[in-house]
């Protein structure tokens, strides 16, 4: 008995050591600069990935929406999205110097050779989401600890990034960022973006991104011969 009454409050010691080594690792030894910089080496750095892009504005105190699509990039020229765009439905397939369009209306497909329509900054959020991510600087970033969905765990960051994107710097400033970062790849999963427009502060965008399927064997085969 004299034994137990010895061996259980060292029992106690080690969990509490342990639970706190675990809580250190997991939540205060996370360098968010460090952090950041590897997320985006590791995901700007794949080669395939699929996608979902939404953005939207606030005009006046009304939602508009600009798009809302899925994506694939097969490499970094080949690409096939689908959803809507200015509440117009689209696909659109870019195989080699290849554009491959749906007719909205007929749901034929237009084939368009050597065209450079896709290549243009103006589109650069849902062809490229990457260049999204194409920071100049970084302020006011902060860890905000991991979460957990569908039994996967995240760290989540926020900052207020310079960003080097004509598409988005053109209208928008004052951007702020929220990122979750998977914890076991070190790869960025999902951001949600906002911005205040340029002219008229009060107005805002906001903008979704997620990101999966890094690497994948993603091959693009033309939807007509």
């Amino acid at each position: 008995m004299a034994r137990f009454k010895f061996v259980l409050p060292v029992i106690v010691l080690l969990v509490f050591i342990f639970g706190g080594y675990h809580y250190y690792n997991a939540n205060l030894k996370i360098v968010p600069e460090k952090l950041l910089q590897e997320a985006l080496t590791n995901t700007v750095g794949a080669n395939s990935y699929r996608y979902h892009v939404k953005l939207q504005m606030q005009v006046d105190g009304r939602t508009v929406e600009l798009s809302d699509l899925d994506g694939e990039k097969a490499n970094g020229k080949d690409f096939h999205i689908v959803g809507t765009m200015q509440e117009q439905q689209i696909e659109v397939y870019q195989i080699g110097n290849v554009t491959y369009l749906k007719d909205g209306v007929s749901g034929k497909w237009v084939v368009v050779p050597e065209n450079p329509v896709f290549e243009t900054e103006y589109f650069m959020a849902e062809i490229n989401p990457m260049s999204s991510f194409n920071f100049t600087g970084i302020k006011n970033l902060r860890y905000l600890g991991i979460e957990k969905h569908d039994r996967q765990k995240y760290y989540v960051l926020e900052c207020t990034p310079g960003i080097n994107n004509d598409f988005l710097t053109r209208f928008w400033q004052d951007f702020k960022y929220k990122l979750w970062i998977d914890k076991g790849s070190k790869k960025l999963v999902k951001a949600e973006v906002q911005a205040n427009n340029k002219a008229k502060p009060s107005d805002s965008l906001s903008m979704l991104v997620e990101l999966k399927d890094f690497n994948a064997k993603i091959k693009l085969i033309a939807p007509i011969k």
